[in-house]
């Protein structure tokens, strides 16, 4: 299952806009286009802005907003101020202004985008880091913003692009590593996925934490891939250095519980799953998981429950029917078990013949293989009647 593929609030989801931009004030790159020789209130306006103090800075900006209405770099830090305090609709009022006032004004194009990107509007945002971007700001900020727009909305190979142009502008830039990592590691089924993209990825992680050793999220990301290409060992060792450094990262969590869980060391896996969903319980693959151990644990009353969560939590559900049918045959409840595997298969499971495969290799599946009636069941998901 690929978690990772998932990127509603997960797999990118999780992932921090501020770690990934690597900055927490974006404006700080882009106010030094704003047109200068203003009056003095503005310089002392625009020195409040940038060291965080907003309401004295709109004060003196308002007032002397009256005597020069359409001044362009009074209205900036205006509403560089307005957004920075969250009141994002004025503050974008303030940007269409100086739109109508000075069309070419780059500085203005790139704010909005960073206000948009706060808000996750990621689309829009996209189209005005591309104005800013065609009007000659040409900053590897602006370009990180926009391939960030683009990574959240699935623009995977366009994300990559301006990432590539951020490592060529900016080569010590460590947060644009992790970035086109994330993209070719988000950029297919992870599950798989090829060894060359794979290596691909962990490159692009080495070189960020090469630049930047306690960064935390690059950790975690060269910890998943290494799990993934069963480097059990050095992925353990990412991803419990990350969960260190952030011990809110439920993915870090997760993923050293199925570290733990692909070595056979159950207990130990249940305990990091269990912290996972402590921090995040909406995600229907960490009960699957946390299921799958349970069976392991011969708990399949636990077992069932997580798979039922599951189920109820997500649409595409075949999979926990699936499992939901495999901790059925570990008690050896047939009836039950046939009827979860309809289920799954009415979810569109069986699309995927691996799970024919799985089903007569598992050690509890396997039980009923000289069995009929479940023969009959599998025969007919196969190939209809006969």
């Amino acid at each position: 299952m690929n978690i990772l593929k998932s990127r509603t609030g997960t797999t990118h989801n999780s992932i921090s806009l501020r770690v990934m931009l690597g900055c927490c004030l974006l404006f700080f790159s882009f106010h030094s286009k704003a047109q200068s020789g203003s009056d003095s209130s503005v310089v002392v306006a625009k020195s409040h802005v940038q060291n965080g103090v907003y309401g004295p800075a709109l004060s003196l900006l308002n007032s002397f907003l009256v005597k020069q209405p359409k001044n362009v770099d009074a209205l900036f830090w205006k509403g560089v101020a307005l957004y920075k305090q969250k009141n994002y609709v004025a503050s974008e009022d303030v940007f269409r202004e100086i739109f109508k006032i000075h069309p070419g004004y780059a500085p203005a194009y790139a704010e909005m985008g960073n206000a948009l990107l706060e808000q996750k509007k990621y689309k829009v945002a996209a189209d005005f880091f591309s104005t800013a971007l065609s009007l000659g700001d040409t900053s590897s900020l602006i370009l990180n913003c926009r391939g960030l727009c683009y990574y959240y909305t699935d623009r995977l190979e366009l994300a990559i692009k301006d990432f590539e142009r951020v490592i060529k502008l900016d080569p010590a830039n460590a947060f644009a590593y992790n970035n086109r990592g994330s993209c070719r590691y988000n950029n297919q089924d992870i599950a798989a996925a090829s060894a060359v993209d794979l290596r691909l990825a962990e490159k692009d992680f080495n070189q960020a934490i090469a630049l930047k050793p306690d960064f935390q999220l690059a950790l975690r990301n060269r910890g998943v891939i290494r799990y993934y290409m069963d480097s059990l060992r050095t992925s353990f060792d990412d991803l419990f250095t990350a969960m260190l450094l952030n011990e809110k990262d439920e993915k870090a969590h997760f993923f050293l519980g199925r570290v733990l869980h692909k070595q056979g060391k159950y207990e130990q896996a249940l305990k990091y799953f269990d912290k996972a969903i402590a921090l995040v319980n909406y995600k229907a693959e960490m009960y699957v998981d946390r299921g799958n151990c349970k069976i392991e644990l011969l708990d399949y009353k636990g077992a069932r429950a997580d798979f039922n969560q599951a189920i109820l939590m997500s649409n595409d559900n075949g999979l926990a029917y699936f499992y939901l049918a495999r901790a059925y045959a570990a008690e050896d409840k047939k009836t039950e078990c046939m009827e979860a595997l309809k289920s799954a298969r009415k979810a569109g499971l069986f699309k995927d013949g691996k799970y024919y495969v799985f089903i007569y290799k598992d050690k509890y599946f396997g039980r009923y293989y000289k069995d009929k009636v479940f023969s009959d069941m599998i025969y007919e998901f196969k190939f209809g009647k006969k």
